[in-house]
């Protein structure tokens, strides 16, 4: 596998929201936003039928604006 790096900054996004519903329409949720990361190192670990690993070096800048790293979450409570 061959993954091209480069020294530019890209946002990154993680979500990850749950399959069970909390009252009618809501699902729990979390999300962490980097708005400026440098990915210095990708590496994958295959080992016959082991889980597939998959190391990322990589670093959050502060763009002069936005928070380094910013968390969001969405849950039942009124007022979290």
């Amino acid at each position: 596998m061959s993954l091209q790096l480069s020294p530019q900054a890209a946002a990154v996004e993680l979500q990850a929201t749950a399959a069970t519903l909390i009252g009618a329409s809501t699902y729990p949720r979390i999300k962490a936003t980097i708005p400026a990361a440098r990915f210095d190192e990708v590496g994958v670990s295959v080992g016959g039928t082991d889980v597939l690993e998959q190391t990322v070096k990589c670093m959050g800048l502060f763009d002069g604006t936005n928070s380094a790293l910013s968390v969001a979450y969405t849950t039942a409570d009124a007022t979290p």
